[in-house]
């Protein structure tokens, strides 16, 4: 198999893999109860709309496979393995924050959540841009878009 064609099947697996996720996030925060409770919390003027956060994360998430996909692609090596697990802890402590937050709606549970979250991303960056500058820079604006996140959690904990 070609590099093209190999970075293409690969790109496909893991936009499926977080296709798989995405929609497992969307089964812990969607339901007419939870959106109430949601509806119901203070959150700070600085939230965005509730139609930005899917439209942001279908970018973060397509930005993050091509990250994941230009690692998995290079030649196989430490440096490669930890950036890849560090691109899977941080994908599982995001999926597991949409639980503590909506499904047991306990936003305090879900800041000590993204702080796991925000280091690993952290992590993820720093390590996938030793092993390819531009997955680090695909997985910049997760970082940016998780560091905003924490604000938000931690407001509404503060704020409720």
């Amino acid at each position: 198999m070609d590099k093209k064609t190999k970075f293409f099947v690969t790109l496909l697996v893991f936009l499926a893999g977080i296709a798989a996720i995405m929609y497992i996030g969307r089964l812990a925060s969607q339901s007419a109860e939870i959106e109430a409770w949601y509806s119901s919390l203070k959150k700070p003027a600085s939230t965005p709309h509730e139609y930005i956060f899917p439209l942001v994360w279908w970018i973060l998430y397509f930005m993050m496979a091509l990250s994941a996909s230009i690692l998995f692609c290079r030649p196989k090596t430490s440096k490669r393995a930890v950036a890849l697990t560090f691109w899977g802890l941080q994908l599982f402590f995001n999926v597991l924050w949409s639980f503590f937050f909506f499904t047991f709606r306990s936003p305090l549970l879900a800041v000590f959540d993204i702080g796991f979250l925000w280091v690993t991303v952290i992590l993820a960056v720093i390590t996938a841009f030793r092993v390819s500058r531009s997955a680090g820079w695909f997985m910049i604006p997760n970082a940016l878009w998780v560091s905003y996140a924490v604000y938000l959690n931690i407001a509404i904990v503060v704020l409720n």
